[in-house]
């Protein structure tokens, strides 16, 4: 009797087994047969489908030929002028962003006390002395006077400081003229910290070499090293001292013991590239 019932329950533990291989099998069969049909029937119906979309694009097509040459070109011309609109606007887009980030940097400059600071733009530029003179879009209705001095980001180990540029030339009521420091009417009391010289930038008759200022009336007696920084000296009102210049190049040969030359000059680089100034800071004394 035992043995029957363990006989039993064996055909039931087979029962089971075969019973969910049966349902494993027909479930992946399913699945299998599916995704068949589901192929077939995306096939078979594909080219119907699919001839409202191949229908516009051969009206299309045969639009474009019962037009005439001249019509072609017009249309031609069009697009071409809608793509160079749309070229405009992303580099519009690209110089607006550049913009955006100098005038951000510009603005972290360490200000100086006893000044208020104009922020402007360059709008023109004079083509026969384009690194010597240049017009901002600021003027007396502004607040800039004629003599203010003139700075901008430097760059290099000085980008985090405004440098000095130039001087306002001449004023209207919005806008300004700028005489840069490589500009031989430029005129600015310097000194030479490194050295204890006092010179003047662009003083004498000296040429001029280009992008480089002149440092004239500098004292024999000094040893002067390439390279030396040259800062204002704040001899005028309207230029405060301590502002950076430029370094020291070019440096004239020193006079022996028997010449009767009391002064010697140099060659004075820049702290930017005048040729891609786009905005400067112009400090006007507080009354």
């Amino acid at each position: 009797m035992p043995w029957s019932k363990s006989k039993r329950f064996v055909k039931v533990i087979y029962f089971l087994v075969a019973s969910a291989l049966l349902i494993l099998l027909g479930t992946s069969a399913f699945q299998t047969l599916k995704l068949a049909f589901s192929r077939s029937v995306s096939d078979f119906f594909y080219p119907y489908l699919s001839i409202p979309s191949d229908f516009k694009y051969y009206l299309s097509d045969k639009t474009l030929l019962i037009h005439d040459k001249h019509t072609l070109a017009h249309k031609l011309e069009q697009q071409l002028e809608e793509n160079r609109k749309l070229a405009a606007k992303i580099a519009a887009t690209a110089e607006l962003s550049m913009d955006n980030e100098e005038l951000r940097r510009l603005l972290k400059l360490e200000p100086r006390t006893g000044f208020n600071f104009i922020f402007a733009e360059v709008v023109m530029r004079n083509p026969q002395a384009w690194q010597e003179v240049f017009t901002v879009n600021k003027g007396s209705n502004d607040g800039v006077s004629k003599g203010a001095v003139v700075l901008a980001r430097g760059e290099r180990e000085r980008k985090d400081e405004a440098v000095v540029i130039g001087v306002v030339r001449s004023v209207s009521r919005h806008s300004a003229e700028i005489s840069t420091t490589v500009n031989p009417e430029t005129r600015i009391a310097a000194i030479l910290p490194r050295s204890g010289s006092f010179g003047f930038v662009n003083g004498g008759e000296i040429p001029m070499s280009e992008g480089l200022a002149n440092l004239t009336y500098m004292s024999c007696n000094k040893i002067y090293s390439p390279g030396e920084a040259v800062v204002t000296a704040g001899a005028r009102e309207e230029i405060p001292p301590g502002l950076y210049i430029g370094q020291l190049v070019d440096i004239e040969r020193t006079p022996s013991v028997f010449s009767s030359k009391l002064y010697m000059s140099a060659k004075v680089k820049p702290a930017v590239d005048m040729d891609n100034i786009r905005y400067v800071i112009i400090a006007i004394k507080k009354d």
